[in-house]
């Protein structure tokens, strides 16, 4: 059984939780390509991150001690939050770099990517950002209206309402909406203090996960019609994203498939960001 596919994805595998306690054996992704090159001393991850993908990716590697290897080639669009910080711990604990072939977006940018040693985009490739678990308090400042609890509760009301046909085929009905709306709040509660200790393990800031939703950038994103945000490689930098390398021989903000995809942002510490007033184009590298 799939989940639908207009399902934001936050929640996609969250409700999967709920409908089947955990058990993910009835839904169907499909095959993912898992390459190891023993020579190069490199693997290589395509594909979602979901729990079936990971699991059947470190089944593959279990045998493997750090410096058995020196680098992993991803190329994914995102995925559980959770999954992905399954592979993201491991990444950190093998100390690879890590080596992106055309994407890594949402879940990959934040918990695949930071978690390397030396960080490489290839020449066509791009690195976004669209969000993380403490996204809805970001978004709450530009809505004082509403909290970032209010916002999140929200959408996984919308989430549920949109499931109907889900539920009732797993015996479910909308009598069972106020249950399972609560459970799916506490999950998230646990996933956002997962992704703290993730990104305490790594030691940096969830800010680059967040910054292009303030309130400086927010309307700009939702206007552009892009699928997220990228920053220079100085600003990844500037927020703890270390060893950065772009192979392409344009500036990386310049490249085609950054401007194709993503609106390009310039990190704005808080302090600065409240006046509203350092805006513009970020620096081309």
């Amino acid at each position: 059984m799939r989940v639908p596919d207009n399902m934001p994805r936050r929640y996609r595998p969250l409700l999967l939780s709920l409908l089947f306690a955990g058990s993910t054996g009835c839904t169907e992704f499909p095959a993912r390509d898992t390459r190891l090159f023993p020579d190069d001393r490199t693997v290589f991850f395509e594909g979602e991150l979901e729990t079936e993908t990971v699991n059947s990716f470190l089944e593959r590697v279990a045998e493997l001690n750090p410096g058995d290897l020196e680098r992993i080639v991803i190329r994914s669009g995102g995925g559980e939050t959770r999954s992905a910080r399954t592979l993201g711990r491991w990444v950190h604990r093998m100390g690879l770099d890590v080596e992106v072939e055309k994407l890594c977006f949402s879940s990959c940018a934040n918990y695949i990517f930071p978690a390397g040693n030396a960080k490489i985009i290839r020449a066509d490739a791009f690195v976004g950002w669209h969000g993380s678990e403490t996204q809805f308090d970001v978004i709450a400042l530009s809505d004082p209206d509403r909290s970032g609890a209010d916002l999140e509760r929200q959408e996984l009301s919308e989430v549920l309402q949109e499931s109907t046909e889900l539920l009732r085929r797993n015996g479910l009905s909308k009598a069972d909406f106020p249950r399972l709306l609560e459970e799916g709040l506490e999950t998230s509660r646990n996933s956002r203090q997962d992704e703290a200790a993730f990104f305490d393990e790594l030691g940096i800031d969830k800010e680059f996960t967040l910054h292009g939703m303030r309130p400086l950038y927010l309307h700009e994103l939702k206007s552009s019609g892009k699928k997220g945000w990228t920053f220079s490689l100085a600003d990844m930098k500037r927020l703890g994203l270390s060893n950065v390398s772009y192979q392409g021989t344009t500036p990386y903000t310049q490249s085609a498939p950054v401007q194709a995809n993503l609106i390009v942002i310039r990190y704005i510490p808080q302090e600065k960001s409240r006046t509203g007033t350092a805006t513009g184009a970020a620096p081309a590298q």
